[in-house]
Parts: structure tokens; sequence; C-alpha cells
């Protein structure tokens, strides 16, 4: 039982070994998600850059 439960925890520290490294399909499918989102914010955060600027010279033009 005690070589079992070694063995067990062997291929647990293995396989947290790998999903660190990205190896497994579980980190792969989580980075490709991190990807993802990462991308959607830094399109939303230029969007709302895009808009500030125009707000500003929509303001501008006005005072004129």
């Amino acid at each position: 039982r005690e070589r079992e439960e070694i063995e067990k925890q062997k291929a647990h520290e293995r396989y947290m070994k790998l999903q660190e490294q990205g190896k497994t399909e579980q980190a792969r499918k989580d980075l490709e998600r991190l990807a993802l989102i990462r991308q959607q914010r830094a399109d939303a955060a230029k969007k709302r850059e895009e808009e500030k600027a125009a707000k500003e010279q929509r303001k501008a033009e006005a005072r004129k």
C-alpha cells in the first residue's frame, strides 16, 4: 500500500510539472483561453481610448 501511495504521489508530481510547463491538454486549453481574454481586454482598452479621443475632439470642435 505504501508503494502504491508513493507511486500515486510521484505520478501526481509528474503531472503537475507537465501542467506548469504547459504540456498537458488542460494547460494548453487554459493558455488558449488566457490568450483570448488578453486579446479581448486589449481590444476593449483600444476601443475605450478611441472613444475618449473622439469625445475630446468633439469637445475641442465645440469650443471653436
